[in-house]
C-alpha cells in the first residue's frame, strides 16, 4: 500500500493488537474485513 499511494496506512481502535504485536512485526492488512493479521516468519512456523 505505501509503494502504490507513497503513504503509511494508519490503523486505530486496535487494544488486542497493540498488546499481541511487536514494533518490527510484519501484518497484513485487511481493511474491508476490518482485521489485523500478523505474518509469521519461517522461523516461527
Amino acid at each position: 500500500m505505501k509503494e502504490q499511494l507513497n503513504e503509511i496506512p494508519c490503523v486505530v481502535g486496535t487494544h488486542a493488537a497493540t498488546k499481541a504485536l511487536k514494533n518490527g512485526d510484519k501484518i497484513l492488512i485487511d481493511m474491508n474485513a476490518g482485521i489485523i493479521h500478523k505474518k509469521h516468519s519461517k522461523e516461527e512456523k
